[in-house]
């Protein structure tokens, strides 16, 4: 859905700030606590992460350089 050549970053508010603004609390976030470059995801791989809530990410890298997060592009 996204060009091929565009980068871009995601901001993921602290743990403060999910209960503060959000009203969320970690244990029903996906994010994951670092940063993640699509190079360090190897193609055709797939690399687990364990989110602030503690579900399993499954992040992969498709032969055309798409990024999937649980199989979702």
């Amino acid at each position: 859905m996204l060009p091929d050549d565009l980068a871009f970053t995601v901001f993921v508010p602290s743990e403060k700030a999910f209960k503060r603004d959000l009203q969320l609390w970690a244990n029903s976030s996906s994010a994951i606590p670092r940063s993640l470059l699509s190079v360090d995801v190897p193609l055709g791989k797939e690399v687990t992460f364990d989110s602030i809530s503690g579900f399993k990410l499954y992040v992969s890298r498709e032969s055309n350089g798409a990024i999937a997060t649980n199989r979702v592009p």
